[in-house]
């Protein structure tokens, strides 16, 4: 277990002085953009460290989650923060720099960490994979997990994947759902500039209980079941979101 952890937990003080460099600069680079934060208050009621579940439609939607956690005062506190991605092979038809910079050394360094292909993963690499998160979240991280696995390309909601629950449940830490408006199809220039405003709400903190006497590494039968708490998850995100829009 040690031998599948310790190789990612010893990045944390990198991580921590990399994500410090860039929220300094960050300051200076986002000065412009437009990120309206809601539920700012949810984030009050929690006392240590969460799992975040925003919704996916842009490549933009990790800095934005930062940001909206900058904005409501609590982003620089929970410094490193820390990021489920997809593994290096998914972004290997965007281009050398762009697999290098998503799925390499230096993107893990600066806080996320890939999960294992599908073609490749087993139940070993399935179970490292939930070690090493439980592993940032036991030592008081937050991690940042988009319940859909992936960005849509159509603008709407995507199926949720059982990771979330999953990995709520076997570590006891709560899931934040956020609900991210105004990303798909926005210019990078359109949102550094301010042409364009992103909101982003946070919703009230979604306790999951572990099932039964499972034991942590072992994916019950009833996977189902956390397919079910995963899909209630992403309907919480998809609930702010109406709910926004019903009251303008």
């Amino acid at each position: 277990m040690k031998k599948n952890v310790l190789p990612r937990i010893r990045f944390l003080r990198t991580t921590k002085l990399i994500q410090t460099c860039i929220y300094y600069l960050g300051k200076l680079v986002f000065a412009h953009t437009k990120v309206l934060v809601r539920g700012a208050c949810h984030l009050e009621a929690l006392r240590d460290n969460a799992i975040f579940a925003p919704n996916h439609a842009h490549e933009l939607d990790s800095i934005v989650v930062c940001l909206a956690l900058d904005v409501a005062g609590t982003l620089h506190d929970r410094l490193p923060l820390f990021f489920m991605s997809r593994e290096k092979e998914f972004y290997g038809d965007m281009g050398f720099f762009k697999a290098w910079l998503y799925g390499g050394l230096l993107f893990r360094m600066c806080g996320a960490y890939p999960v294992t292909p599908k073609k490749a993963r087993t139940e070993e690499t399935r179970k490292n994979t939930l070690r090493a998160h439980r592993s940032l979240l036991r030592s008081r991280r937050s991690v940042v997990v988009f319940p859909e696995g992936t960005r849509t390309e159509t603008g709407a909601f995507l199926p949720a994947k059982a990771g979330v629950a999953i990995l709520s449940e076997q570590s006891g830490i709560p899931i934040v759902p956020v609900a991210i408006e105004g990303t798909f199809g926005i210019s990078f220039s359109d949102f550094l500039r301010g042409r364009k405003t992103v909101r982003v709400i946070f919703g009230e903190p979604i306790h999951c209980h572990a099932l039964g006497d499972t034991p942590a590494d072992t994916l019950p039968l009833g996977k189902e079941e956390y397919l079910k708490k995963a899909s209630l998850v992403l309907s919480r995100v998809r609930m702010l979101l109406e709910r926004r829009a019903q009251e303008e």
